[in-house]
């Protein structure tokens, strides 16, 4: 950490600059009172101004409020914001050069006394700060900038996904009794390219508890989809698959038995994902008290025959050998694939179909050369 030099300051204006800096860092509107005063009255007839960036913190130049809204100090922001007048958006200008916004900085570090502070700053100037682009930086002064792979998500959802459940209980607090609130804070928004919402990524996520606390409290509809229609079921299930742990089979049990998420919804895509023992036993036998005898194996089976390759056709292989194009390529992988149907449809034919298939090859054959 450190203040901007630059060539023509003089000492006492240093000093006064870096104490500056600690008394935000110490959150102390007494401090930053004395050396904001004394900083106006030796810069008087320059450029300065409460709003310059005056400081250097890990190669980002930062204004007095930026620095406070980093640090999440409430009473420093306050002092700056009340008594010296710091404009907030000049400070989203400064962080947005780093394409962050002062919400995502607030939501992922858990800032939630600064968070009720800034609430109606914010809702009062939103449609004056500059366009924010989808970010992909974290803020955090304590290491280095990394880049999260939640780019796209609004301030909320970066909270959720970062399991700060203290932000998303203080935003729904705020706003439960009022009939707006913006997109950024909505705790049920879809966001645009996923269609993820906050309950979504909980279940992605396995954690419980935020998402017991997201429909019980904040009444969120567990029936929500995302963009590719997969349910929280679906979903939860293809988390664990990527990332196994026990505590995923604990949401799923809430997820059907308190939040009713229907099981019967994809079920044979669930069971395909499904990897963990307990989490394939505790799916059949719930799916069997609906009347729906299956199990992963005979899923499986029918999805290995449903998915048994087109050979290609003479054209192909001599667009392939020549020209290395591959049609499929070209036109998707949808030629070789076709949804899940009823298990029930097809375990009674089973064996005649595969029958079919081993004494008529010769009809899948290419009908030119």
């Amino acid at each position: 950490m450190g203040c901007c030099q630059t060539q023509g300051k003089i000492p006492q204006e240093n000093i006064i600059i870096d104490k500056l800096k600690a008394a935000i860092e110490s959150n102390s509107p007494e401090k930053i009172a004395i050396c904001m005063g004394m900083l106006q009255k030796l810069a008087k007839g320059t450029s300065f101004t409460v709003d310059s960036p005056i400081f250097i913190v890990k190669e980002v130049s930062l204004n007095s409020l930026a620095y406070a809204m980093t640090l999440g100090n409430a009473k420093a922001f306050k002092c700056l914001y009340e008594e010296f007048k710091a404009s907030v958006v000049e400070m989203e200008k400064i962080l947005l050069e780093t394409e962050i916004t002062s919400l995502d900085i607030i939501c992922q570090k858990g800032y939630t006394e600064l968070l009720l502070y800034y609430i109606p700053i914010y809702l009062q100037y939103n449609t004056s700060f500059p366009n924010a682009k989808p970010n992909n930086l974290t803020m955090d002064f304590d290491k280095t900038v990394e880049p999260t792979p939640r780019n796209i998500y609004t301030p909320v959802q970066k909270a959720c996904d970062l399991g700060n459940i203290s932000i998303l209980i203080s935003i729904h607090n705020y706003f439960k009794n009022k009939p707006y609130k913006p997109y950024t804070l909505d705790i049920d928004y879809q966001e645009e390219a996923s269609g993820e919402n906050c309950f979504l990524i909980a279940c992605r996520n396995g954690n419980y508890q935020m998402i017991k606390f997201l429909f019980e409290v904040v009444k969120t509809d567990s029936s929500v989809k995302n963009k590719n229609g997969e349910s929280a079921i679906n979903i939860c299930l293809a988390a664990c698959k990527r990332n196994p742990n026990r505590i995923y089979l604990e949401c799923l049990i809430y997820l059907v038995e308190v939040a009713k998420v229907d099981i019967k919804y994809q079920y044979e895509e669930s069971l395909l994902l499904a990897q963990d023992k307990e989490i394939i036993q505790y799916f059949e036998r719930q799916l069997k008290n609906l009347g729906i005898n299956v199990d992963k194996q005979s899923v499986e089976k029918i999805n290995i025959i449903k998915q048994m390759p087109i050979p290609k056709t003479d054209l192909e292989v001599q667009l392939d050998d020549e020209n290395e194009f591959n049609i499929r390529d070209y036109v998707g992988d949808d030629m070789d694939r076709s949804a899940l149907s009823s298990i029930a449809n097809f375990e009674s034919h089973l064996e005649p179909f595969i029958s079919v298939i081993g004494n008529n090859l010769s009809i899948l054959k290419p009908a030119f050369k």
